[in-house]
Parts: structure tokens; C-alpha cells; sequence
């Protein structure tokens, strides 16, 4: 078994760096680190009201857009991104595999550690990933421009961004499950799940950016810093637990309406 996973594996990563070979060698010999942008999505004139009342601030709109942007136009950051979320999707993939081969009796009937653990894990990956890409600057030379038209209050940009990292790895992972916990669990459990999760998620961008007081992108990356290689697998570590301890509380509330 092991011998075969390690195949398919392979053949599924040789295939799918053929098929993009060669349109990735002509985009990284003619085109530069930022992608060029793309046409107006037809969805997005509509999605305009939404953006103006969720964020109203222009500053605070600023730096959610640029942040939003940045990160989705650049490769490098684009890919160290998709590291980290393939990172998580493993670590979860592993567990959730062990659990639909070996379930317990009502496993899935009812709110319970395993099933509850995994958006949390996931949205811990994605954030812990944005966090590091954030101190990675793209072009260093244009820093120039913010230095230089800054105005108005700090908290309006850092709220944009703190909206941005909500809107990236807590809204989805609170909606996009839902039905499913819905159909499992009923509609007061997984709405508790989600509220819950939605809290923790929030609380969690405001430990990441307790000390981070910049645009992201924007300024330069000491050298050593940050000692990733080091502090990774201690966040890893501590990040696992921290997940396990959520998921039993999690479980406790979706179970219990009062104690929610």
C-alpha cells in the first residue's frame, strides 16, 4: 500500500507538471514577478455594495484591496501560500482518513472532536502562511509611494487587513461546511460550530498581528529574523494542540445550547 500511494503520487505530480510546463516556462521567461491583471470579473460590479458596506473607510478599502491583490498577482507569494494550505490539507486529509477507517459508533451523528479539529487546523495553516508572507516584500523599491501618502489613522489600514485574513480563512471554512454539519448534526449544533469557530478565528488574527504595524508587502524583511526553520514546527506543535483543546470546547458547546 505504501509502495502504491507513493506511486500514484508521483504520477499524479509528474502529470501534472507536464501539463503545465510549458505554459509556465513561457510566462516565467516573458512576464515579471507581478502577473499581469486580469479583465473585470462579470460578478464584480455586483459584489461593489457589498464591498462599500463591509468595509466603509477608504483607507481601510485600501489596504484590504492592495493586501487582496498583491497576493493574488504575485507567483512567489502565490506559492508559498499554496504551501502552507497543502501543509494543513495533509496534516487533515491523515486524520480524517484514519477516522472513516476506523469509526467509532455515531461518529459522524453527532458533534465530535475529529470532525470539529478540521477547520480549525486549516484556517490555522492558511493564517500562520499569510502571517510570513506578509513580511516578504514584493517590490521594495516602491515602498516610496506609502511612505509618502500615508494619512489618517494606522488602525483604519490594519483594520482592513485584519478583515481581509477574517474574509481569506474564516469565512469560507464557517460557510462552506455548514451544510454538511447541517445535515449530520441538525441546524442548531452547526450554527453554534460556525459562530464558535468564527470567534476563534477573529481572536487568533488579533494574536498574529499584535506586533505587525505595516502595509503588508511593503517593507523589508530582516534577514534571520525570523527563524523559520526553527519556529515553525514549535508553532506546528503548539498550533496541533491549541486545535485539539478547540475542538473538545467546540464539541462541548455544539452539544450543549447553554453551555454555548
Amino acid at each position: 500500500r505504501a509502495l502504491a500511494g507513493m506511486a500514484a503520487a508521483a504520477a499524479i505530480a509528474f502529470g501534472c507538471f507536464a501539463a503545465g510546463y510549458r505554459r509556465m516556462l513561457r510566462m516565467a521567461s516573458e512576464e515579471g514577478e507581478l502577473a499581469p491583471r486580469q479583465r473585470r470579473a462579470p460578478g464584480e460590479s455586483l459584489l461593489a455594495p457589498l464591498g462599500r458596506l463591509a468595509l466603509p473607510g477608504p483607507r481601510e478599502r485600501a489596504a484590504f484591496l492592495f493586501t487582496a491583490r498583491t497576493m493574488l498577482r504575485s507567483r512567489k507569494h502565490r506559492l508559498l501560500l499554496a504551501i502552507y494550505c497543502a501543509a494543513g490539507l495533509a496534516y487533515v486529509g491523515a486524520g480524517l482518513a484514519r477516522a472513516i477507517q476506523h469509526p467509532p459508533r455515531g461518529a459522524f451523528e453527532m458533534p465530535t472532536p475529529a470532525l470539529a479539529s478540521i477547520p480549525f487546523d486549516l484556517a490555522f495553516a492558511v493564517l500562520l502562511g499569510a502571517r510570513v508572507l506578509f513580511s516578504t516584500p514584493v517590490e521594495l523599491d516602491a515602498n516610496w509611494i506609502f511612505r509618502m501618502n500615508q494619512n489618517g489613522s494606522p488602525e483604519q489600514y490594519f483594520s482592513g487587513v485584519r478583515k481581509l485574513l477574517l474574509f481569506l480563512a474564516g469565512v469560507p471554512l464557517a460557510v462552506a461546511p455548514l451544510p454538511v454539519f447541517v445535515g449530520l448534526w441538525g441546524p442548531g449544533p452547526a450554527l453554534r460550530h460556525s459562530i464558535f469557530f468564527l470567534v476563534v478565528v477573529a481572536w487568533f488574527i488579533e494574536l498574529l498581528l499584535w506586533n505587525f504595524r505595516k502595509i503588508p508587502f511593503t517593507c523589508s524583511a530582516l534577514p534571520g529574523k525570523a527563524n523559520l526553520k526553527l519556529r515553525l514546527p514549535v508553532y506546528f506543535v503548539l498550533l496541533t494542540a491549541l486545535s485539539g483543546v478547540l475542538a473538545f470546547l467546540d464539541t462541548h458547546f455544539a452539544r450543549h445550547a447553554d453551555a454555548f
